[in-house]
Order: structure tokens, then sequence, then C-alpha cells
């Protein structure tokens, strides 16, 4: 591979990285969030769960929640994505990605940027879990609700809405849809494999125009926040490139 396309593709896929980060799925900005509320401790815990679009897997890059009567270091928020073993009566037992929990000096409703503990990627075509509770009785906290609810929207599905009060020896649906977002960016390796599948074809054309059309962060190939031409160009000149 020429040493100069070398360096232009590892620019670019560097830069689209650092680009915005499009929304996996969530529900925000939250509206009437003051009546509305999951009373979270370590029996009271909140499921929900989604399906990924299926071309394209995605790294997590932030998961934020809408949080009310949270003052660290006494109260622990375990916020988890785990996976989905095809039922929706309950998530799974494996942990997928865990997340740290960001300080909070004030009982009053805010917004909480929860940061992946290491790298989190969601699987194209895959199912998952996010799910939260405290750390033991003490710890409980709200994680607020828009009334009338609001169904979480994105690049991936939402599917399911689950509370227990026992732990998780049992799951019952949920009517109350609390305010989360997901962000992250499209994990492909090689920049124009946009299918991800390790091949390089037309289909990743068309995967590219798909992504194009939604003006997602992985289109914005040039990386200048606009979606013009040039963005194909740029994808056309580093499929020509091709990948190690």
């Amino acid at each position: 591979m020429n040493t100069m396309w070398t360096g232009a593709v590892s620019s670019i896929v560097l830069l689209a990285s650092a680009a915005a980060a499009d929304i996996i799925i969530g529900n925000y900005p939250p509206t009437n969030d003051l009546t509305q509320t999951a009373d979270v401790d370590n029996l009271r815990q909140k499921a929900m769960a989604f399906t990924m679009p299926a071309t394209t897997p995605y790294d997590v890059s932030s998961i934020t929640l809408r949080l009310g009567n949270y003052v660290t270091p006494g109260d622990v928020a375990i916020l988890e994505i785990r996976d989905h073993t095809g039922s929706n009566a309950a998530p799974g037992p494996n942990v997928v990605g865990s997340f740290i929990a960001p300080p909070s000096s004030s009982s009053a409703i805010a917004d909480f940027v929860f940061m992946p503990s290491g790298a989190v990627t969601l699987q194209a075509g895959t199912s998952y879990w996010i799910t939260l509770r405290g750390q033991d009785a003490v710890t409980s906290f709200d994680w607020k609700a828009s009334s009338p609810g609001l169904t979480p929207t994105g690049v991936a599905t939402f599917t399911a809405n689950l509370f227990t009060s026992n732990g998780g020896t049992t799951w019952t649906s949920s009517t109350i849809i609390t305010t989360f977002v997901i962000e992250g960016n499209p994990a492909v390796k090689c920049y124009p494999d946009c299918e991800g599948d390790g091949d390089l074809d037309i289909f990743d054309f068309l995967c590219f125009q798909g992504e194009f059309a939604n003006q997602s962060a992985y289109a914005d190939c040039e990386n200048d926040g606009d979606w013009d031409i040039f963005d194909f160009l740029c994808f056309q000149g580093a499929f020509a490139n091709g990948c190690d």
C-alpha cells in the first residue's frame, strides 16, 4: 500500500472516530419529568432492551441518565449493558459492558454521563439490555422519566421495558420509560469496509449511501460537519486504497 495513502486512510479513520457520536438509542430531551420515576436500589432495578441495526456494529462512547436524589459517595449507581438470551422476560446474565458512575453533590434532577470502564462494542443485529441498580438498600435514587413517556429511538430499535422489586428474581413489564441515551460511533476497523464484513464490494457503497442519507458521523468522511459530494469522493478514495 502506498505510504501517502496509508497515512490518509489512517487520518480518515481517526477523524471519523473523533467525530460527534451517533445516538445508538435514547429518548432525550426529557419533557415533564417531575412526576414519573423509577426508584432504584439493590432490589428495585430497571432494565430496557434494544436491538442493533443489521449491518453496523458500534463502539459505545457514553451513556447519559436523567437522575434525581442521586448524591455520591452515599449513592452508588451500577450501570451495565448485558447480553440478551432471546427472551424479553429478563436481562441476560452476562455483562457486556460496565460503566463508571459520575460524582454528584446535589439531589437535584440532572443529566449524568457514565463512561465505559473499558471498550464496549455492540455487534450488528444483536440485542442487548441496559440495566441500572443500586449497591445496597441504603443506595436509593430516582431514574426519571418523561410524562407522557417517550419511546427511545436511534440507529437501534427499542424492544422491551422491565422492572424488578426483588433483585432480579422476577421481572415484570413496566410502563415507565426512563430517560437515557447511549452514544457511540461505528466500529469499523477499516474505514471503507462500511458493512464490517472484511470484504470491499458494491455493498459497502450502498452501506455508505445509507449512512450518508442518515447524516451519520461515519458518512462525514471529510469530518467537516457537512454531508456533500466531497464525502463521496473521500469514501471512493479510501475504497480505492483498500485495506491492509
